[in-house]
């Protein structure tokens, strides 16, 4: 029991907290919540279709490259959808969707914890089932904590870059800037490509706390993002 409401916790409490004390109460802000995470989940059904090509589970740094690609695209096609229904929305009921300068920050953070809470769901949640019940499981490449353990914090960093690389690809498609693009497709790519040596020896050593470096350099772009538009009118 302490294992799985201790696993949990570690994915999903800044999920539930986020959304309940910066999220729910703004129903466009859930709107787009759902939306983005239904946008991640069919951004996953299409990378899922290149595991019936035959041998591409032998290329695992090819197969997340594609799949890294086919997010970028839909995180494009969600800015996209939401950009249509708020120029729609002013346009036909004479209101914007959401106001004041941080209209755009606060969509992006919904976005990014709607795909956020999409991948904890089907990256962790089978995972967390099996840390049911009694004894654990240690696997030889990370002996220092359980598997279950491991797994979670790896999630919980991604739920974190999720949200820093929504903010960081809406500004840069609002900005039109190719930097800010740039810097969202290297952050991406590297977090996701550290991931397939999780299978090395000792791989704990090194993939969690690269993926938490990523982390802090997410945050730091995302916060000059933030000082950025607090500055804007002045």
């Amino acid at each position: 029991y302490l294992a799985l409401i201790g696993n949990a916790l570690i994915v999903f409490g800044p999920i539930v907290s986020i959304f309940n004390f910066y999220l729910c109460n703004i129903p466009q802000l859930v709107i787009v919540f759902v939306a983005a995470a239904f946008f991640y989940l069919l951004s996953t059904c299409l990378t899922s279709a290149f595991y019936f090509i035959p041998g591409i589970v032998n290329l695992p740094y090819l197969l997340v490259s594609i799949g890294v690609s086919i997010q970028e695209i839909f995180r494009f096609a969600l800015f996209l959808a939401y950009l249509f229904t708020e120029r729609g929305y002013e346009r036909n009921l004479k209101v914007k969707l959401l106001y004041g300068k941080f209209a755009w920050l606060h969509a992006s953070v919904a976005a990014g914890l709607g795909f956020a809470t999409c991948h904890a769901l089907l990256l962790n949640g089978n995972v967390l089932s099996q840390s049911y019940g009694p004894g654990t499981l240690y696997l030889p490449n990370c002996p220092t904590i359980t598997y279950f353990t491991h797994h979670s914090i790896m999630t919980l960093l991604f739920v974190l870059l999720n949200i820093s690389w929504m903010i960081i690809g809406f500004q840069g498609y609002i900005k039109k800037s190719v930097l800010r693009i740039i810097s969202l497709l290297v952050l991406h790519f590297a977090a996701s490509l550290i991931t397939v040596l999780n299978n090395k020896k000792d791989s704990c050593l090194y993939v969690l706390p690269t993926l938490a470096s990523l982390v802090v350099i997410g945050a730091i772009i995302s916060t000059v993002e933030l000082i950025i538009i607090c500055n804007k009118d002045e």
